[in-house]
């Protein structure tokens, strides 16, 4: 999950999808 959000381009260390796109 940590690493989806950073490789989503996330500023949270998990939520990615939200906070990247």
């Amino acid at each position: 999950a940590v690493e989806i959000g950073q490789r989503r381009g996330g500023g949270l260390p998990f939520s990615g999808s939200a906070c990247g796109e």
